[in-house]
């Protein structure tokens, strides 16, 4: 599992690149959407975790600049910004999940978690195999969850966005 930091705050990203190494994630870091915009062109990623006010390219081009590459990677935007529009906008850009900072790292390993699992179940649902998760979901039920999801897409962030935010 490989991961790309994003964010121009030098501690933070130090922070959750230690964090996801700890965990055995691999992750490398940009300090701006722009440099960020340049590694994943030359990479592969599994997850990108993005910051939104950043110099040279902010958070919201660059989730618009990577969906315009790729639809599938999970985009985790961390924000001090807990404003409703700020949400939509990177729900409409393609950000899959959404955190307020300060970010707490359970929090954020958890999150990342959770995005490497359902990669890992996209991935199995596309190569057609029989796929069971741990605790015994069939293929069919997989698939039925995630239609509902991505037609609840905006519904489910907005639920993520207001528990985050209490």
């Amino acid at each position: 599992m490989k991961i790309l930091i994003v964010d121009d705050d030098d501690s933070l990203r130090t922070m959750l690149k230690d964090l996801c190494e700890k965990d055995g994630i691999e992750a490398e870091t940009a300090a701006d959407g722009q440099s960020g915009f340049n590694l994943f062109r030359k990479q592969d990623y599994d997850i990108l975790i993005v910051d939104y006010h950043m110099p040279v390219m902010n958070g919201l081009e660059l989730v618009q600049e990577i969906r315009l590459e790729n639809q599938q990677i999970p985009i985790l935007v961390l924000t001090e910004d807990n404003h409703q529009d700020v949400a939509n906008a990177f729900r409409k850009a393609g950000a899959t999940d959404f955190a307020l900072k300060p970010a707490k790292e359970l929090d954020i390993i958890s999150r990342i978690h959770l995005h490497i699992q359902i990669a890992n179940m996209r991935k199995r649902l596309e190569s057609e195999e029989d796929v069971y998760s741990a605790k015994g979901i069939s293929k069919g039920t997989l698939e039925a969850v995630a239609h509902f999801l991505k037609e609840h897409r905006g519904q489910i962030l907005l639920i993520l966005f207001h528990k985050v935010s209490d």
